[in-house]
């Protein structure tokens, strides 16, 4: 195992959490921290290749290339459950969470979610059971709130002006639809009428993994914290990391700064 450095949010204990190996809602592997009550993601930084919000997998073993310092950060629940709703739409429209299928670790964690909290994105037919439902609706009125407080964000941290509305729409767009499902993507980029934003990301995720990425592709500014991001097209990648770069693809942080570390 390399060695890392671990930063989890302030007053958080390791010993209370357990990581877990599962599907980012844009269906990448990533890795999850759970306690009982809460969910992190873990990131890392290569100083290399940039910034990366999951791990790679390969052959059922999680590896971080380079060392650094690896982060957790807050991922909100309701978002896997999206995710795993919109699987089994086709088969029906609402499950009970203690249906889903999830690890038992994030699981627990969403069961613990109030129906206060539950009911902001989904239906709820029966609150005792936690059966849940896509609101399209509720959704969206949640994402609009999240996007909104981006966009403020960005603008006080001056990352960029608000002369043009219509990018400042579409940066903060991404970072929304970064730990949304791919047809949640979609269809909320149609509700804020730049859909044609899904397919450049799509056709981006279907580049070879030695093509150089497009500047004008994709933000090239970390919105935590106003810090310009290394321009991909600039680092002329091994085969190994351009894999790593293509696997993150969907998922980038808005808080990120990581390590290396290769977990058994």
């Amino acid at each position: 195992m390399k060695e890392f450095l671990l930063s989890l949010p302030e007053g958080k204990e390791p010993a209370d959490f357990t990581s877990v190996e599962f599907e980012h809602p844009k269906g990448k592997p990533v890795t999850f921290f759970c306690s009982e009550s809460e969910l992190l993601e873990l990131h890392y930084h290569s100083p290399r290749i940039g910034d990366y919000s999951s791990f790679v997998t390969d052959e059922d073993q999680t590896t971080i290339q380079t060392y650094g310092i690896l982060k957790a950060t807050p991922f909100d629940a309701r978002l896997i459950l999206l995710a795993q709703l919109e699987k089994i739409k086709d088969e029906k429209k609402s499950a009970s969470i203690a249906e889903l299928k999830m690890p038992k670790r994030i699981k627990t964690v969403a069961l613990s979610l109030s129906t206060e909290k539950l009911e902001e994105m989904f239906n709820l037919s029966d609150k005792e059971a936690k059966r849940i439902e896509i609101d399209e609706k509720k959704l969206f009125e949640n994402l609009d709130k999240r996007l909104k407080n981006v966009q403020e964000a960005i603008l006080k941290q001056k990352i960029m002006d608000d002369s043009n509305k219509d990018k400042l729409k579409r940066y903060s767009a991404r970072v929304i639809c970064d730990a949304l499902p791919k047809s949640t993507t979609k269809a909320y980029e149609k509700h804020l009428g730049i859909e044609q934003t899904a397919a450049r990301i799509e056709a981006k995720e279907n580049e070879p993994p030695t093509k150089r990425s497009r500047l004008d592709e994709a933000p090239t500014e970390d919105y935590s914290n106003g810090t310009p991001l290394k321009a991909m097209a600039e680092v002329k990648l091994t085969k190994k990391e351009a894999d790593l770069k293509k696997a993150s693809v969907g998922t980038k942080s808005i808080m990120s700064f990581f390590t290396p570390k290769k977990k058994n």
